[in-house]
């Protein structure tokens, strides 16, 4: 049976029981973080067998693909929320040098992340250019650390955000509802996971599962669908 068919089982099985979602979600809206340490500036070797989700979806009414490709990925421990970001862009085209107080943020590349970790939670949102710098008026916290490396034809952002502190604490088998968003200012795309749209819409966010080992994605969202709002 495919993932569609068992999707649609799942659904029919279940019918009015669940309850009417809040946005349109499937498979690709799931996002794994995997528990481990992650050593900021110790290159991408830790990450390597993380999954990859790709931020490619424009923040158009109707999001088409961007031309320039990027992705993320995300680790926890105990203590800390570690997100992964790289995404391709000629350097001579990188605006990363606008200070954190900064009233005009908007005007140079970002890497912006928007958790809420309850359907009642405030959302949280985290702004900062490439080379690390959060935007202090626009970010819920600057209480967080990033490494980034700017190099010919991409640019990498490792971000460490403390739990239980600026972040609550999480345990296996939380889920968050979670965005990502990246602005390349000189090519004209804003481009934001899963779905594309407004970066500051509430009913685009995907969902961020918390878990010691990958899991099989379609299994995955097949048990958490009832629950996703």
């Amino acid at each position: 049976m495919t993932f569609a068919m068992k999707t649609l089982s799942f659904f029919i099985f279940v019918g009015s029981c669940v309850p009417v979602l809040a946005q349109t979600l499937d498979g690709s809206d799931v996002a794994q973080a995997l528990k481990r340490t992650i050593a900021l500036g110790q290159g991408l070797e830790q990450w390597q067998d993380l999954p990859q989700y790709p931020v490619s979806l424009s923040n158009a009414a109707e999001p088409t693909p961007v031309a320039s490709s990027g992705y993320y990925s995300v680790a926890w421990d105990d203590e800390t929320l570690y997100i992964l970001g790289v995404f391709e862009q000629p350097q001579e085209t990188l605006l990363a040098d606008l200070p954190s107080e900064t009233s005009e943020w908007w005007t140079g590349d970002t890497l912006e992340v928007f958790v809420r970790s309850t359907s009642g939670a405030e959302k949280l949102h985290f702004a900062m250019n490439p080379s690390g710098t959060p935007f202090a008026e626009f970010t819920s916290s600057v209480n967080y650390q990033a490494v980034s490396q700017l190099e010919e034809t991409r640019w990498i952002l490792e971000v460490a955000i403390p739990l239980n502190d600026v972040l609550p604490a999480v345990q296996v088998g939380d889920v968050w509802q979670f965005k990502v968003g990246r602005g390349y200012v000189s090519a004209n795309e804003y481009s934001l996971w899963p779905n594309g749209g407004d970066f500051q819409g509430e009913t685009n966010f995907g969902t961020l599962y918390f878990t010691e080992t990958p899991e099989d994605p379609e299994e995955l969202y097949i048990r958490l669908a009832p629950g996703l709002e």
